[in-house]
């Protein structure tokens, strides 16, 4: 961390601030704390109005703590009780609304999760309130965060390794529909933090981000720091951050720690997962319970809850016997503890839940003591043996594999061979004499004395191999190909889900992820009946494919290599054309694969008056295909080319007897509408635990 804070930043602050930007005439501006950006917006509302005060409504479930600014700006504190599932409860609202002032309304996506806002606008654009999403619990706008509001309020200091540092946003597309003038009339977002009273804080300041870095620093060697508890009730009127300007530290830090907040996010998901699953089936199960929030909500969490059964302090006793940290949250204001009748949803939340922070993985040590795992001891003995069998016989094996996938085909790891230098070499795993899966490695040597090992979405399974017999074999993979000691590193990516039980038994038998998000698609079911498939189909996407076969649409096999380069040309256009490279060696795999397995892979092209408007490029492997390249011209979008295209190359798969259509990886963050669209298809998702090292 200190050697990278001497590299030149490489982006400015404007261009960090585009991250948390919805639209382009939204205004933001920088603070040190949300709570400035609370009492900024109240400060606003007060003198646009002219009035002494302005009336602030907050959900009833709320941080005191973050409530101080607000109260030293004069502003009005009220606050709103909420319903179980967090959202406001809009029955009383509208009725106090009939009698009490309302300027601003906050609500707030907890934990990182979206709360739906629909409602929430209704109510603030008929009464004229101010709407602000408090996004505090929110890395970066996601799905609706940010879309809702006349304000939004992000603190990515609670989850960027930063001492401080909070966004507020401005828009003109909130249910007040704040015009450019009035934006311009908030002043300049760079010295928004001026229009506080200031005093001499400069000194202060810089020892608050020596004392986090300090903080941080500790954390990093395993060094436990002080704790000061705040008093259950407690008012925290006097506690606030003493500027509202962002430090220097910060926004260094921040330049450096946003290149890549795509890796943070994964690394949060992955580690509430795996925090999840350890809680749940360890004896930390008798004074913790999960709520039972799915692994594919598809967003970044802030913490980890937990419902607290039993005494609090034989829970926190029992997560101090194995080192884990933990917190209730969010210490209410003593106003909401005075009528609990009013607000018992918010009381009993912060009685009954329990938060664990997310932003550090659980050790293996811990793992395995908590899930009891014996060190390097598989429950069942597999052997790895060289294979020595021909393709045919590979393929063979392969169509007794449920669910398996073009990097495990042998044309693969021989295109890999010729066009990159790779050393292929492939495994059968048995047991008791009987093969139950195999897998391709591709090595390199460097030095005469490294060997760099690959295996990529390896081993496959013959159908119905035990979980425990799969376990025992990766250990055994593990063993063999991932030894610093003799030499050899393998960088690995399992066929294997992403669950909480994958995750901490790959942890315990030291598998090391690379933090990289697993492979993410979606898979037909090609033995149901076509009308089935047809059934399943996304509405629009089903009438779409009526709209594409209406038109003058022709659609072709083809086995030309003549064809199968002017798509790859088609393709290269397209990437070039959003600043992506195709890549020399891609192109060389791609082409090995054609020339290998011409005649059992699937092109099928759409041509409109006799030009080629489409094209899409499957592979098999085994009784699966797999969606590999396509291509769609302006007109073929316009025809909905693609549409019959898929559509065709189902009913060609099935007459193929293939059992399984992967549509090659579905991406809802980075291509949202590549992904809308292959999901339209009706398959069942899935998600890989991702790569990682061993050694």
């Amino acid at each position: 961390m200190l050697l990278r804070l001497l590299v030149p930043p490489i982006a400015s602050a404007h261009s960090i601030s585009q991250i948390w930007r919805r639209d382009s005439d939204e205004c933001i501006g920088w603070l040190s704390r949300s709570s400035w950006s609370l009492a900024l917006i109240a400060l606003w509302r007060r003198n646009l109005t002219d009035t002494s005060s302005s009336s602030v409504w907050l959900p009833d479930y709320f941080c005191d703590e973050s409530l101080s600014n607000l109260r030293s700006s004069g502003a009005e504190i009220n606050f709103y009780p909420i319903k179980e599932d967090l959202s406001p409860d809009f029955q009383w609202l509208r009725l106090s609304a009939k009698n009490k002032k309302f300027d601003v309304m906050v609500i707030v996506h907890y934990f990182g999760r979206c709360t739906k806002s629909d409602e929430a606008r209704e109510f603030c654009h008929s009464r004229r309130i101010w709407l602000v999403e408090d996004a505090t619990h929110v890395l970066r706008p996601t799905g609706d965060v940010g879309c809702a509001g006349d304000f939004v309020i992000y603190s990515p200091h609670k989850i960027i390794a930063v001492p401080d540092g909070a966004v507020l946003v401005a828009r003109t597309k909130g249910p007040s529909a704040l015009t450019g003038e009035c934006l311009n009339s908030f002043g300049d977002p760079a010295n928004w933090w001026r229009q506080f009273e200031q005093s001499a804080f400069t000194l202060r300041v810089t020892l608050l981000g020596l004392q986090w870095l300090i903080k941080r620093i500790s954390q990093k060697l395993g060094v436990q720091l002080h704790k000061i508890k705040r008093k259950p009730g407690g008012s925290s009127t006097t506690i606030f951050y003493p500027t509202p300007r962002q430090s220097t530290l910060s926004r260094i830090l921040l330049i450096i720690a946003t290149r890549d907040l795509d890796t943070l996010s994964y690394a949060r998901e992955r580690n509430k997962i795996l925090l999840e699953y350890v809680v749940g089936n360890s004896c930390l199960s008798e004074v913790l319970s999960c709520p039972g929030i799915s692994a594919a909500d598809n967003f970044t969490p802030y913490l980890c809850c937990f419902h607290i059964k039993g005494k609090l302090s034989t829970l926190e006793g029992r997560l101090a016997d194995y080192g884990i940290p933990g917190l209730t949250w969010p210490g209410l204001p003593y106003k909401i503890l005075t009528d609990e009748m009013l607000h018992h949803v918010a009381v009993n939340l912060e009685r009954n839940k329990y938060f664990i922070p997310v932003n550090q993985p659980l050790d293996r040590r811990t793992v395995a003591k908590l899930l009891g795992f014996e060190q390097d001891a598989p429950e069942y003995e597999v052997a790895i043996a060289k294979w020595n069998g021909s393709s045919t016989d590979w393929n063979t094996l392969l169509s007794q594999v449920d669910f398996s996938n073009v990097l495990q085909s042998w044309e693969y790891g021989d295109a890999k061979a010729l066009s990159e230098g790779w050393c292929v070499e492939r495994f059968a795993i048995s047991h008791r004499g009987g093969i139950i899966g195999c897998f391709q490695v591709l090595t390199k040597r460097y030095l005469g004395i490294i060997s760099v090992n690959r295996i990529n979405r390896g081993p496959l399974f013959l159908a119905g191999t035990r979980t425990k017999l799969q376990e025992s074999a990766y250990l055994e993979i593990r063993r063999r190909f991932g030894k610093i000691q003799a030499g050899r590193l393998l960088f690995w990516a399992p066929e294997s889900a992403f669950t909480g039980g994958n995750l901490a038994y790959f942890r315990h038998i030291g598998f090391y992820d690379r933090l990289s998000r697993g492979w993410c698609s979606s898979v037909i079911d090609l033995t149901s009946d076509v009308e089935v498939i047809q059934g399943r189909l996304n509405g629009k996407w089903r009438n779409s494919l009526r709209d594409a076969q209406r038109r003058n649409l022709v659609v072709t096999l083809s086995n030309s290599e003549s064809d199968f380069t002017l798509l790859i040309d088609k393709c290269n256009e397209t990437l070039s054309s959003r600043g992506v490279k195709f890549g020399r060696s891609l192109n060389l795999i791609l082409r090995q694969l054609l020339k290998r397995q011409r005649d059992r892979d699937l092109h099928l092209i759409a041509t409109a008056g006799g030009e080629v408007v489409a094209s899409v490029y499957l592979v098999t492997h085994g009784v699966c295909a797999t969606y590999l390249l396509g291509w769609n011209s302006s007109g073929g979008r316009d025809l909905r080319a693609h549409h019959l295209l898929l559509w065709e190359s189902i009913r060609q798969l099935k007459l193929r007897s293939i059992r399984s259509f992967d549509v090659g990886g579905v991406d809802e963050v980075t291509t949202p509408s590549i992904a809308s669209f292959k999901l339209g298809l009706g398959g069942a998702q899935y998600r890989l635990v991702g790569e990682g090292l061993c050694y």
